[in-house]
Order: C-alpha cells, then structure tokens, then sequence
C-alpha cells in the first residue's frame, strides 16, 4: 500500500504487510476487504488490521502483537478472540460475514486510529496511538481460504 492508493492483496498464511511510505501529518481513511471462506465459532483463521510505527514487514509468526509498535483491531468470527492492540475506547466487534469491509481512519494530530465495520458503523473502536515521525498501514492474517484487499486511501468513496 502506497500513498498512490495502489491496492496489495494478501491470502493465505502471512506475516505482516506494511506500506512502504506511510504518513506523518495529516487525517488518513482507507478500507481494506477481509473474505473468509468459513466464517464460524472454532474456524481457524483471523486477521489484524492497524497502523505500525516501524517502516519494515515483521517477520515470524507471532509478530502482529509487538507491543507498542503496532496498534490495531484483531478480527475474527469468534467474538471472544476479538481484541484491540493498545488502549482502546468501545468494544472490539466480531467480523460478521463472509466478505467484510473495515474502514480504518488515522488522524495524526489526535493520536488516534479508528477502526470500523463499513456494513455496521455501530461496530466501532478508537485506539490511541503515541506521536511519531511515520505510521504505515499494517495487516496481519492466518487462515486458509482467507485474504485481505487493502483499498487505497479515498478509493472507498467510489466504491460504496
């Protein structure tokens, strides 16, 4: 994922993705697509969506929860294996179909990053973030038959 908005797709058993500009200023919205062949209590796949403050992909298998460097909402169909990555406000949501939309929304003056579900804004949470000079958006999924679309920044607009 770019500042350009160029989409990258991630399936299957991955480490975690990490967009190579990042963003330093400035409020930032972008969607990414979770699809799930099995969406059921007890499937064994989930993904976590969020901003990191370091600038490389993290490597192994239990790299997602890095604790204070990356900051997100870790999804899943069972909701209690569904948790946030730092301090958060509201209560982290269950992914609730097959093909799930989440809008992830970062304002750097603020500190925050807002995770939502796009087909229940209800479903919502706001993390705080510490000031830093660069935030990437960052994924993480496990899972067979599971993937993750990042939707560049503003694209969403055009495709609700």
């Amino acid at each position: 994922v770019t500042d350009q908005g160029k989409a990258a797709i991630v399936e299957g058993r991955s480490g975690s993705v990490i967009g190579i500009d990042g963003w330093s200023s400035g409020v930032h919205t972008w969607e990414v697509a979770v699809e799930s062949l099995e969406l059921k209590r007890g499937a064994f796949w989930w993904a976590v969506v969020g901003v990191s403050l370091d600038g490389v992909p993290c490597e192994g298998p239990g790299s997602f929860h890095i604790k204070g460097r990356t900051f997100g909402h870790r999804l899943d169909a069972d909701p209690d294996l569904c948790f946030s990555l730092g301090v958060a406000q509201g209560k982290p949501f269950k992914i609730k179909s097959t093909m799930a939309r989440i809008r992830l929304s970062l304002d750097n003056k603020a500190g925050t990053l807002t995770v939502s579900d796009v087909l229940a804004p209800s479903s919502s949470l706001t993390i705080r973030i510490p000031m830093s000079k660069r935030l990437y958006p960052w994924a993480h999924l496990v899972g067979k038959g599971t993937s993750i679309r990042f939707i560049g920044e503003g694209e969403h607009r055009s495709a609700n």
